[in-house]
């Protein structure tokens, strides 16, 4: 399906200026209305807090280390933004602008070089891009998610051109990157598995010439990221991540849930491009197709633009299946996979591109932008049902919104009361509140406590419920005497206007004997909204 190098003519060039415009533009709109700082960003914020101020890894400050977080390489940047006395909101927020921008190019470079689509045509991919919620919404998130994007495509469009070009710059430049995206996000070391083995299919049926020729790049990404996981093993304990065991656990119940999840992603963000396939469709002449290209790499190497995103992103997409999807705003854990679910879309819509389209092509390419942006819309909650176990899209983003709103709220409240540092809180949601509160803050589903991440639950009990919030142990929090205890984040009109769910046999002994209802009138005028808020402190 590819295209000569380059049939653009001076007016193609001119437009490819004005689409390219476009493509900036939309882009930079999108991120603006959708922009969230969303409230798991704030975890990592506490966790790089403590690093810049010498504690280590803790998430309470005294206590010992836990890997509440992925997103180890990006926590350091963060710590060191904090340490230099810079904002790390903001800081997060440009570099998300910053990055998505560069994952465009990216995008765009491979467009034009791997799939040799002209100027003009290498552009729908990055349109479609920028039309996308998850991409625009996760840019501005403050989280590592298009950090560990742009490194994934960039380490993905380097093996590219090594598969093709050959040659140990290319390789050794490519697991350099790869063990930077496993250091942000541990699904990097499925990535780097995933392109070794093409490799090795690649150079069949010579298997020798394979690891000949990937013995220096998989040494050099064994010996630097084996060193890091020997230093988080010996640190924290366990071979994943705390949090990977918090949300995970509930066997074929959760992989029916990922499923859902994925369906609704490739129906809200891949089905509308079928639209702009519409007018020229008639392009498509199965035995009229010349053979896909065979160079002396073989026909992998020869074809890998195209192979590589498509094998990424269908095992990726089989991934976030299997561990249960993700309950957050505009698919997070599909955000990253969106530059080259869109390459892909959009590489094949330019290579059935007429040379001169006339009005239907562009037409249909537009009504497909259109389709992708409604989901970025109010208008999106009046077309569509609300998903299973996942906050949405548009009405996602004003979930996040309103949440890290009225905890932030919440959080300068018991900021403004805690009496010292050795004061705790148990709450459900630990982000914004721990960012902003100068004492222990105990997380009631387990991402940073590694016995409720451990738990055994009886078959069943998970799996179906929202992600990442299944897990808990009331008896078990209690027996540490929180000072407060947070069962609510809402205000009501009445004082103790919303009555605590009944608690655990253990747990609602130690409540009737030590803690009593506090309820206090609390303003949110970002969401609007004034009331009483109550809560359980504990007066011995």
């Amino acid at each position: 399906m590819s295209m000569p190098a380059d049939r653009q003519t001076g007016e193609g060039t001119d437009g490819a200026i004005w689409l390219a415009a476009l493509v900036l533009g939309l882009f930079a709109l999108h991120f603006w209305w959708l922009e969230v700082v969303a409230e798991d960003a704030y975890i990592t914020f506490r966790f790089a807090q403590n690093v810049a101020d010498g504690h280590g890894f803790v998430w309470n400050v005294g206590e010992p280390p836990v890997e509440g977080y992925t997103n180890f390489l990006w926590l350091l940047i963060c710590a060191g933004v904090i340490a230099l006395g810079l904002d790390v909101t903001v800081f997060s927020q440009v570099a998300g602008f910053v990055l998505a921008l560069g994952t465009l190019a990216l995008v765009y470079r491979w467009a034009r070089t791997g799939f040799g689509l002209a100027p003009l045509h290498a552009l729908i991919p990055c349109l479609l891009l920028a039309a996308a919620g998850p991409f625009a919404t996760w840019a501005g998130s403050g989280m590592e998610t298009t950090f560990f994007g742009f490194l994934l495509t960039l380490g993905c469009w380097l093996f590219t051109l090594a598969l093709m070009r050959g040659g140990r710059g290319w390789w050794s430049v490519w697991a350099l990157v790869m063990v930077l995206c496993s250091m942000t996000r541990p699904e990097g070391v499925m990535v780097f598995c995933l392109l070794s083995g093409l490799v090795v299919l690649a150079r069949l049926p010579s298997i020798g010439r394979a690891v000949a020729e990937l013995a220096l790049p998989w040494g050099f990404y064994l010996l630097l990221f084996g060193a890091y996981f020997a230093w988080r093993y010996d640190y924290f304990g366990w071979p994943l991540p705390n949090t990977f065991y918090a949300k995970t656990g509930g066997g074929a119940d959760q992989a029916v849930r990922g499923v859902k999840h994925a369906i609704w992603f490739y129906l809200f963000f891949v089905v509308p491009v079928g639209l702009a396939f519409l007018p020229v469709l008639h392009r498509l002449r199965l035995p009229g197709l010349p053979p896909l290209a065979e160079g002396r790499g073989g026909w992998i190497a020869a074809n890998a633009p195209w192979i590589v995103p498509f094998a990424v992103v269908s095992v990726y997409s089989a991934y976030i299946a299997v561990v249960g999807g993700d309950y957050m705003a505009m698919f997070r854990f599909f955000a990253p996979l969106t530059p080259m679910v869109y390459l892909l879309l959009g590489g094949a819509v330019a290579a059935l591109w007429p040379a001169r389209p006339g009005l239907f092509a562009p037409v249909g390419l537009a009504t497909a932008v259109i389709a992708l942006l409604i989901q970025s819309t109010p208008l999106e909650a009046k077309i569509f049902p609300r998903m299973y176990q996942n906050h949405g899209t548009w009405r996602g983003v004003e979930t996040e919104r309103w949440h890290a709103d009225r905890l932030a709220v919440i959080g300068r409240y018991f900021a403004s009361i805690s009496p010292s540092p050795e004061a705790s809180l148990a709450t459900g949601g630990i982000g914004v509140i721990g960012h902003i509160v100068d004492m222990k803050v105990m997380g009631l589903h387990g991402l940073v406590d590694t016995h409720i991440a451990h738990k055994d639950y009886a078959p069943g009990e998970l799996g179906s419920g929202l992600p990442g919030h299944e897990r808990g142990d009331l008896d078990y929090i209690f027996s540490k005497r929180p000072t407060y205890f947070m069962y609510s984040r809402r205000l009501t009109k009445e004082v103790f206007g919303e009555e605590p769910k009944p608690l655990p046999a253990e747990a609602q002994a130690i409540v009737d004997a030590e803690y009593e209802l506090v309820s206090v009138q609390l303003e949110d005028p970002a969401n609007g909204e004034a009331g009483y808020f109550t809560y359980w402190e504990h007066r011995p």
